[in-house]
């Protein structure tokens, strides 16, 4: 029998944002689907991004052309919020919102609006070093107006949280970045490179801004371009390239100027070793950036810098340099050139973070407030199905293992009709359930449906990829009932990550 409950809140995805080129977007969209919202999107993108805001504040006709450009697009979401019917019970505003926020505010005066504000304007400009005092302030004004036109203020870490104007940090709730479930896909794909299979390829992808501490990543190029063991890969441009390439001079580095998403997600996922940000101004020590996010979700190993917020949301996810140390990078990379079950050891640890940081774990804090804040049920509030009579009677033994271990891809042989798998969710790990019987294939199907969209179900381990792995296997109730049952364990050991359960 289904639970009862109350419908999920109404959400509206609203702005200017560009979701093509913003993976941020996708993630706040898959997870509040995944979370059973009812999600409507009102999108008119605009072509401005951050630079061109930034050179708005700086010149008169910056400031025009902006302008218009934004009139145009707010012209077509008026059209669309006149088309559309009823109150959302909350407006999740995109990324770049800072002036979409008003807008919304204007059309939903009685909704939650919620604002993505994982960009702060004058702290990207003082970053990249864009503009005078003048235009600093003109920044932070736009900033603090449009985190006090909001209910709530998203951030992506806790250091974020000392950058909001201190009158409306009661209002911050944080989000980590996440990656799109298209990266988490991709990731899960058979066709990873053989950890063991030289070179080390080593790739980096984004903007050459101050933040990516491009040049460090040169340098540490310089120093091994006496290896033939590691190859780099660097994809993106901006306003560092030139200097990250003259730092690199003498080092067989691979460049690309840029390429589109699904190419971008197959590059990336050819590689070993994904590079992090490196810069060491202070915006990044307040970050965890959409690469490394991204890189996990893909199933690299991340080298990135040791800062107070990646070192605690990634923890044994990644591996860390100090800021802008190019010898430390160098040394690192050649460490995992050398040590290949070193590497291994890396790339199972970002498997385990990546499973923490999908979509709709990333969005469960904010799916959680809004449902808080209009009254509308929730996923935890489905409980699991009853435990047999011989399950209750030793889960109190199997769930103290179980909760020890961090949330990771799992496969239990014979879920039977699911009431350890829907624990297991619970618990955060990714699902996978092998049932032999078709009826209670279908129930468990169907079950964690309305849990965790990316939840599955087959019928054997067969079905596996050839080379997919899981950090733990477990069966309940089930190698009683096979005849070779020292043959099925070993089979279902090679299953297994290397430090897997």
């Amino acid at each position: 029998m289904t639970d009862s409950l109350p419908p999920r809140a109404s959400v509206v995805l609203f702005g200017t944002y560009n979701a093509a080129v913003h993976d941020r977007v996708a993630v706040l969209r898959e997870g509040l689907v995944a979370a059973g919202h009812q999600l409507t999107e009102l999108n008119a993108p605009l072509r401005a991004g951050t630079d061109d805001r930034i050179a708005a504040a700086r010149s008169a006709s910056g400031a025009v052309r902006f302008a218009l450009d934004l009139l145009r697009c707010w012209v077509r979401l008026v059209a669309l919020r006149a088309a559309s019917r009823g109150r959302p019970d909350a407006v999740v505003v995109g990324y770049l919102g800072h002036f979409d926020v008003h807008l919304a505010r204007l059309l939903w005066p009685r909704s939650l609006i919620v604002l993505d504000h994982m960009v702060s304007l004058s702290d990207t400009a003082a970053d990249r070093s864009a503009g005078s005092g003048r235009t600093q302030r003109l920044l932070a004004a736009v900033d603090r107006r449009a985190t006090g036109a909001a209910d709530v203020v998203l951030v992506d870490t806790e250091e974020h949280v000392s950058v909001v104007d201190a009158d409306h940090r009661g209002r911050c709730l944080v989000v980590p970045v996440g990656a799109s479930q298209m990266w988490h896909d991709a990731g899960a794909r058979p066709g990873r490179p053989d950890p063991d299979a030289a070179p080390l390829r080593v790739v980096f992808f984004g903007q050459y801004t101050p933040l990516q501490g491009c040049p460090t990543i040169g340098e540490a190029a310089a120093l091994l371009a006496e290896r033939d063991d590691v190859a780099i890969t660097m994809v993106g441009n901006g306003q560092d390239r030139a200097a990250t390439q003259a730092a690199a001079a003498g080092a067989d580095v691979r460049w690309i100027d840029w390429l589109d998403p699904a190419d971008l997600v197959e590059e990336v996922r050819s590689h070993h070793v994904a590079l992090g940000v490196f810069g060491t101004g202070p915006k990044g020590s307040r970050v965890v950036p959409h690469k490394v996010f991204q890189s996990l979700a893909v199933g690299c190993a991340v080298v990135t810098s040791a800062t107070p917020p990646q070192e605690r949301l990634l923890g044994d996810g990644a591996r860390y340099c100090p800021p802008g140390d190019a010898a430390a990078l160098a040394a690192t990379l050649a460490g995992l050139a050398d040590d290949r079950a070193g590497l291994r050891t890396a790339l199972t640890g970002a498997s385990r973070s990546a499973a923490r940081f999908r979509p709709v774990e990333v969005v469960a804090p904010l799916s959680r407030l809004i449902d808080g804040r209009t009254g509308s049920g929730a996923p935890h509030q489905l409980r699991p199905p009853a435990l047999s009579l011989n399950a209750c009677l030793r889960w109190d033994l199997a769930e103290p293992v179980l909760a020890r271990l961090p949330p990771g891809r799992v496969l239990e042989v014979g879920p039977g009709r699911g009431a350890v798998a829907a624990r297991l969710v619970e618990m955060g790990h990714v699902y996978t359930g092998a049932e032999l019987a078709p009826e209670a294939r279908a129930h468990t199907t169907a079950m964690l449906a309305a849990r965790d969209g990316s939840a599955r179900v087959v019928s054997s381990t067969d079905e596996l990829g050839t080379d997919e792995q899981f950090d733990l296997v477990c069966a309940f109730e089930v190698l009683e009932h096979i005849e070779d049952d020292a043959g099925s364990l070993s089979r279902w050991a090679e299953l297994l990550t290397d430090g897997g359960t």
